[in-house]
């Protein structure tokens, strides 16, 4: 189930139906870079939604209001089971990143008012979480700390030192 980039482009590139998905995707990715987003983002949107507007034309769906939230499903469903050339199924980070555009299309054309609900309003992508740093960790699963430490979190979370001052002119200072 994979969808070569030159076909993705091929999708995004035939834009022969004014109100077809197409031509709403180069419309949002004029609107992004009028309204100054990095290339780079604009370059990743236009590939992720490519590979999105060729999915849906081999279904059918030529329309943005044909997408419901069912379709959406389906598509994130299918990107769990797409797999890369290697064989390997695509990571959970990269499904979100192929999801998200998708979500943000689909809340531009609301927006604009070229659609009178966002389908993808309720839409969930999957969690990408990044492993929790060492210290949160540590903190969870009942770990100590340094007595002194907590106690200069405090001190500055509430805008006192428990440590003189030291700079020059202060009353515990040289």
């Amino acid at each position: 189930m994979r969808v070569p980039p030159s076909r993705a482009k091929r999708a995004l590139a035939d834009r022969s139906d004014p109100e077809g998905l197409a031509a709403y995707v180069m419309r949002y990715l004029e609107w992004l870079r009028v309204h100054n987003y990095s290339i780079c983002t604009v370059e990743n949107r236009e590939a992720c939604l490519g590979y999105f507007v060729a999915w849906c034309l081999e279904r059918g769906l030529t329309q943005p209001k044909e997408i419901t939230k069912p379709i959406l499903e389906r598509y994130q469903r299918s990107l769990y089971h797409w797999r890369k050339r290697n064989g390997e199924p695509l990571s959970f980070r990269a499904q979100h990143t192929r999801l998200v555009p998708v979500r943000a299309l689909f809340r531009w054309l609301t927006r604009q008012n070229y659609l009178l609900y966002n389908p993808g309003l309720r839409a969930r992508a999957p969690a990408s979480r990044a492993p929790a740093p060492e210290a949160r960790a540590h903190r969870h699963r009942g770990g100590t700390r340094d007595a002194d430490t907590s106690i200069r979190r405090r001190a500055s979370a509430t805008g006192r030192s428990s440590r003189p001052c030291t700079r020059p002119g202060c009353a515990g200072g040289s």
